[in-house]
C-alpha cells in the first residue's frame, strides 16, 4: 500500500509484511522465509525501517519443497524390480510450485496461495 507522496507509514508496512508473511506460508515455513528475509537485509537487519522489511520481503526467495530446489517435479513410477526388469517409471515435468525455478519469489507463494484455496473450496 502506498499513499500519494509514495511512501508508506509504519502501520502500513508492518500490515504489508504481515500479508506478505502469510502468502508465504504455501511454500515456506516461516523461519526459512525470515531467514530469506533476514538475509536480504544483511547487517541492516537491526537498524532496518518496516518499509525495508517490506522491501526485503517482497525480494526473498525459499527454496522449492515440491522439488527439493531442482525444478523438476517427480510423480507417480514405485520402481519394482520384477525379472530384473524395472517397471512403473517415474514421470516428470516442470515444477508448478515454483515454475521450474527451484526457488519460491512473493510471485509463486501468492499464485499457490491462490490455487490452494481455490482446491480447498472446491473439495467442500
Amino acid at each position: 500500500m502506498m499513499t500519494e507522496t509514495g511512501t508508506m507509514t509504519d502501520d502500513q508496512a508492518r500490515d504489508e509484511f504481515r500479508k506478505l508473511r502469510h502468502i508465504s506460508g504455501s511454500g515456506a515455513t516461516r523461519a526459512e522465509w525470515m531467514k530469506a528475509v533476514r538475509g536480504r537485509l544483511g547487517d541492516r537487519a537491526a537498524s532496518a525501517t518496516p518499509a525495508e522489511w517490506v522491501a526485503a520481503a517482497r525480494m526473498a526467495t525459499t527454496k522449492c519443497e515440491k522439488c527439493r530446489g531442482t525444478g523438476v517435479y517427480w510423480w507417480g513410477g514405485i520402481v519394482f524390480e520384477v525379472d530384473g526388469s524395472v517397471k512403473t517409471p517415474p514421470k516428470s515435468g516442470p515444477c508448478y510450485q515454483c515454475d521450474g525455478k527451484g526457488y519460491q519469489d512473493q510471485d509463486d507463494y501468492r499464485r499457490n496461495y491462490g490455487y490452494i484455496r481455490h482446491m480447498i473450496a472446491n473439495a467442500c
